[in-house]
């Protein structure tokens, strides 16, 4: 049996980071002799779709929230480790003025369909080539937008991005 790592790209990081893990893997598998393949790459990403955007505008800025929690404990371990360039889209941001509104804000693609799509392909494009998108399930404090997400990105989402 041969024993191998597969690649997984967090969704708790900025996407700018996403190709290093490609870069790292690749290097990783020439060094064993090994072929590097894209298709076993999967990238994660929080993926929030409404038919109303308000709603999942108003979900994602509850502070309350299962989202806001999850990233709360991340932002708090980059803080700890002082490594707070992870959550920021702008490096130009300091740090005693990095939100958490901000940082749910820049990791998570939301609002409604067309927006997402948009927001997905443009991601994708700057990825480079990758077998599976994991779309996150997140603590369902709200079964019925996640519901809801999950169907949207299904159904309307992936038959476009695929």
């Amino acid at each position: 049996v041969v024993r191998g790592w597969e690649i997984v790209s967090a969704n708790f990081i900025q996407s700018r980071y996403i190709q290093s893990y490609w870069k790292v893997y690749t290097e990783g598998r020439e060094n064993v002799e090994r072929r590097p393949d894209s298709k076993v790459w999967r990238i994660a990403r929080t993926i929030l779709m409404n038919d109303n955007a308000h709603r999942a505008e108003d979900y994602v800025a509850d502070l309350d929230g299962s989202l806001s929690f999850y990233f709360l404990y991340f932002t708090n371990l980059y803080r700890n480790r002082s490594i707070l360039t992870m959550p920021k889209r702008d490096l130009n941001v300091a740090d005693n003025n990095l939100k958490l509104d901000y940082v749910i804000r820049s990791m998570v693609t939301f609002v409604n369909v067309d927006s997402a799509l948009d927001q997905l392909v443009a991601l994708c494009e700057s990825w480079g080539p990758f077998s599976t998108l994991l779309m996150v399930g997140h603590d369902w404090d709200d079964k019925a937008i996640w519901h809801q997400s999950m169907t949207l990105l299904a159904e309307e989402v992936m038959p476009y991005l695929n």
